[in-house]
This record gives structure tokens, sequence and C-alpha cells, in this order.
């Protein structure tokens, strides 16, 4: 027992702690430590309406009627439905944050192009709907990688100051606004040009390609004996160290 911990504290902290300083994962770390509370208070009411008790339903539903469960769940398919979105939001928040650029505009950048990525679809009605299935968990990875690419792509283009320059004397919140305005165009061209090619192609869309050949086989392979194995050995030597680190 000495021998595995001694091999974990000698081999796998220190490689813990470097990976907690890589800063791309530590944005998808921030990001996710800023919706926890959200996730956290959806969980509490998925609690209260599902409690395994016969009697806790009777009563429940005897003060606030029969469609008490699904009423106080509300809160909690808003959260859990439409998570990527703001994990898209946040991921690039807070890249931006460790990139020092204008946080704002990488976030709303993210999001736009996550929002590009998703296909609408019509319903019975002729109106465009956005499906919640892509919004969701199974919407993850796609808002993860693209944060991570919008907002470097991003970053680069503010370094090397390909923006549209203001005069002296206009406000600063003005001058970001412009700054955004070529990166933007050019991001967003981008998005759309990824959307348009996975159209053509068997996946139809980046959400389905992602999902089909990076998620499925991860979850595959997670609901194995090692791999659940592997799991729990990732997740407690990862957190052992990144939750440390400031």
């Amino acid at each position: 027992m000495k021998s595995v911990v001694g091999l974990i504290e000698s081999k796998l902290m220190p490689l813990a702690g470097r990976l907690a300083q890589q800063r791309h994962l530590g944005a998808i770390r921030d990001g996710y430590i800023s919706f926890m509370p959200f996730i956290i208070v959806g969980s509490i009411l998925l609690v209260i309406s599902s409690f395994p008790s016969d009697s806790y339903k009777a009563f429940m539903a005897s003060i606030f009627g029969e469609q008490w469960g699904s009423t106080i769940e509300i809160p909690f398919n808003a959260i859990f439905s439409t998570m990527a979105l703001f994990i898209s939001y946040l991921v690039a928040y807070r890249l931006a944050e460790r990139n020092d650029i204008d946080k704002s505009s990488a976030g709303i950048l993210s999001l736009s192009c996550f929002l590009i990525l998703t296909p609408f679809s019509v319903d019975a009605h002729g109106a465009a709907v956005i499906p919640m299935e892509w919004i969701g968990s199974k919407g993850l990875f796609v808002a993860m990688l693209g944060a991570i690419v919008w907002t470097e792509t991003f970053t680069l283009f503010l370094r090397r100051n390909i923006v549209i320059k203001m005069p002296e004397g206009v406000p600063p919140a003005v001058q970001k606004s412009f700054a955004a305005l070529i990166p933007a165009l050019i991001i967003l061209s981008m998005a759309l040009a990824i959307r348009v090619f996975f159209a053509a192609t068997s996946y139809n869309t980046i959400h389905e390609f992602i999902y089909s050949v990076i998620a499925m086989p991860v979850r595959h392979f997670g609901t194995s004996y090692f791999g659940a194995i592997l799991t729990v050995l990732s997740i407690s030597s990862l957190w052992s160290g990144l939750i440390p680190v400031p």
C-alpha cells in the first residue's frame, strides 16, 4: 500500500500539478467551477422532486398538486438541457482572462460560433428551433473544444494587431467593440465554413461527428471494468492536483 501511495506522490502528483498549470485545461476547469453552483442547485431540486418515498410524494402532492414534481424540475431541465451554451461562454471567458484579452468579446464569440455549428430544425408550424439534443451534455465536447480554438484564434488576431484601430478619445468600450470586428468576422466565417463542410458529409454536423468519433468510444470504454478503474484513478489524481492550484 505504501508503495502505491509513494508512486502516486512521486509520479502522478507532479503530473497533475503540471496539468493544472496548462492554461487550456485550467480554463476548462475554471469554466466548470463557475457553473458549479447552478449544477448543484439543479441537482438539489432534482433530489427534492425525485426523493424515493411514496409517503413523501403523496404529502407534497397534497400540498402543491399532482404536477409538483415536474414543476420543481423546470430549473433542473433549464440548467442541464442548455449547459453546453454556458460552458461555451465560460471556458472562452476564462481562457481570455488567462490570455489577457477582452473576456466578454471572447465569450460571446465562442457562443456565437457554437450556435452557428448547431443545426436549427423546423417545427410543425414552420418555425426555426434549436434542438435541445446538442445544447445539453451531448454538445459539451464541441463547446469546450470550440471555446479553446476560437479564443486562441481571437487572441492571435489581437496580438498581431489585425484589428480596426480607433482614434484617441474614443471610449475604451467602443475601442474594444471595434477591435473585435475583424477577428469576429473571420472567426464566424470559419465556423460557418466548418458547418457547411460537415453538412456535405454523412455526419451532417460537427456535433454528430465529435459525438460518434470521440464521445461514444470514450463512453463505451468508461462503462467497462478497466475503464471504470481508470476513471476513478484519473479523477482522484487530477483533482488532487488541480483543486489546490490558485
